[in-house]
């Protein structure tokens, strides 16, 4: 059963020893939820709103993590969802092509669980603060345009 009240995790990562890891590390904070393919990651993000936040595998079979990330990002039902990379592959040019692809962050296996908790609570922040000056915004145009729209029905003319 999924808690409801905590915010859903998708871990994508071929290797299911390294879900496991990952899971155990947040799974006290966060709702998991896990696939082992690229492929099966967007099936899942695009069918379950409540993902809040995917960390994502690089080097799997079939559609690689960079490539999983465009896709996600390109859809209009996932691009809002924070990515976090989390690969062996430890290159500058690896971290590079993964901000690249769409992700918000990058850290490295063997995972360092508080690193991992921090990177994913800020990400989380990050994303809500968006969303809330994004409402904000709408609001305020909102309220712009009915003024707008009520003194022209007024006829008031400013001049």
């Amino acid at each position: 059963m999924t808690d409801t009240s905590k915010p859903m995790i998708l871990v994508v990562d071929d290797q299911p020893d390294n879900i496991i890891l990952v899971t155990h590390a947040i799974r006290d904070l966060y709702s998991i939820k896990a696939a082992t393919s690229g492929e099966k990651a967007l099936k899942i993000a695009t069918t379950i709103p409540e993902i809040t936040l995917i960390l994502l595998d690089v080097i799997m079979p079939e559609m690689d993590g960079y490539e999983t990330c465009r896709r996600l990002k390109e859809n209009p039902l996932t691009s809002h969802i924070p990515v976090i990379f989390v690969s062996a592959m430890d290159t500058l040019e690896h971290v590079v092509s993964g901000y690249e692809s769409g992700g918000n962050d990058y850290t490295f296996k063997p995972i360092q669980p508080l690193v991992l908790r921090q990177k994913i609570k800020l990400a989380i922040e990050s994303t809500q603060q968006l969303s809330s000056v994004k409402n904000e915004k709408e609001m305020a145009v909102s309220t712009a345009m009915t003024a707008m729209t009520s003194s022209g029905e007024q006829g008031v003319v400013i001049g």
